[in-house]
Parts: structure tokens; sequence; C-alpha cells
């Protein structure tokens, strides 16, 4: 499948995709193609390729530029009991960045690689165990930046469920971070973004008391590595590590 991206001069929603500032609004043009495989009974690979020109400025951009990113994922069926996927992805984007000399700031151009391991087992006990490896070059320097986790999750009873997370990270500049699934209390939607150098335990527990009443609470706490103290002005927290509590009380009517 072959999609070409572009929008018409006559268009200027109120969010416009290329977030474009001012009273001239100009979007991106550009082509995306997305292909899947199934050469396999056990395998399945899908691949996305992005290719973009904003001719108009744009967050963080001064000046017309480009960007690009292509996504490649293997892994097998997702009704397996034994999951694994691999996952491949490159994007490229330009900025111009404040540099303090006059005339127009010159483009900068970012290259981010990163892959992402899975592994999963769906028997008593849930668990997966997933690798992130990021690289990130800016201006002829590299930044490498890792994650690794480790989620458990079962269920004692039909009124009792647990889960477990632990990850370790290794994250020195902000545009190479993480956003990693974390569990939590029922409704909740919980992506987080890891930056920094140290590791973070996520611990949930939901038991079901009545027919329609359900009490669930959730403890994380994060140690940072090489830091005194957290935050900043009124939000500084001695110390190295942050604590984390939700209490949920649910009643069904």
């Amino acid at each position: 499948m072959v999609l070409f991206h572009h929008y018409g001069r006559e268009y200027g929603g109120s969010l416009p995709s290329a977030y474009a500032s001012g009273s001239k609004i100009e979007n991106e043009t550009g082509l995306a193609v997305y292909l899947h495989l199934e050469p396999g009974r056990l395998v399945q690979a899908d691949f996305t390729g992005e290719l973009f020109y904003y001719p108009g400025p744009r967050h963080l951009t001064l000046v017309p530029s480009y960007g690009q990113r292509y996504r490649l994922r293997i892994g097998n069926g997702a009704l397996s009991k034994f999951q694994w996927k691999i996952g491949i992805l490159r994007k490229l984007w330009q900025s111009t960045p404040e540099h303090g000399l006059p005339g127009p700031p010159p483009l900068r151009t970012s290259d981010l690689t990163r892959v992402d391991i899975r592994v999963a087992g769906f028997q008593v006990v849930h668990w997966q165990s997933r690798l992130l490896l990021s690289f990130l070059k800016e201006s002829q320097t590299s930044y490498p930046a890792y994650a690794a986790a480790q989620q458990f999750s079962y269920q004692v009873f039909k009124q009792v469920k647990s889960a477990l997370q632990f990850v370790v990270f290794d994250v020195q500049d902000w545009n190479n971070r993480f956003y990693l699934y974390e569990p939590g209390v029922y409704y909740s939607f919980n992506f987080p973004s890891l930056y920094g150098c140290g590791q973070k335990t996520t611990m949930v527990l939901s038991l079901k008391v009545l027919e329609k009443l359900s009490l669930a609470s959730k403890i994380a706490f994060t140690v940072y590595r090489h830091k005194k103290n957290l935050g900043t002005a009124n939000d500084l927290i001695p110390g190295n590590t942050k604590w984390s509590v939700e209490m949920q009380v649910r009643l069904n009517l």
C-alpha cells in the first residue's frame, strides 16, 4: 500500500500536522509506504516508511526542512503462548535551535536509530522481557541509551490480581528518551518517559471484595543513580528516590 500525503492550499485546520505557526500555514508534502508480509504461519512482518518535506516553519524550525522515518517489525502471531518481536526504527528530522549569533540559525539534523526486542510467555504467570537500544546523533555527537524491562502478572484467584515491573535505564539526552508502558489500576493508561540513569519498580495489586466492589493499589518508586536531589525550586525532592502511591475504590452500580 502506497499513500501520498499532501494538503492543498485551501486547507487550514486548527491543528495542522506540520505544526505551522503565524498567519501562513503550510503543511507537509510527502510519501508514505506500508507493507505487511506473512511468509509463514508463525512469522509476520510490517514495514512503514515516511518521507516528508515541510515548506513552512513548524515546531522548533524557522525555515523549510524535511524529515523521514522507517520502521520494520518482525514477530510471530499474537495467538501463540510464546511471543517474540523485533523492531527497528530510524528517524531523521531537522531543527534550527537558537545559537546566539547574528543571522539565521543553521539547520541541525538529528538522526535516531532504535532497536526494540520483546519476548513474552503466557502460562500461569504472564511475563514479558523487553530491551530497548537507542542511538541519537546530533551535530556529530552520539548519545547512546538503553532500557531493560521485566514484567510479571499473576492471578491467584478470580478475585486477586497482581503485577510487578522492574526497569533499568540509562538515558542521558532528552531527545533520546523512552516511553514505556507501566501497569496501573483499572482504567489507567500509563506511558511515563524514562530519562536519566536509574531503576524503577512498579507493583500493582487488585482485590475484588464483593460482586460490585473492588479495591486496587499501586506503588512505584524510582531510584536515580549519581543524583543527590530531584526536581527544582518548589518541586525539589531531597535524595535520589521518587515514590508514587495510588489507591482506587471501584463500585459498579
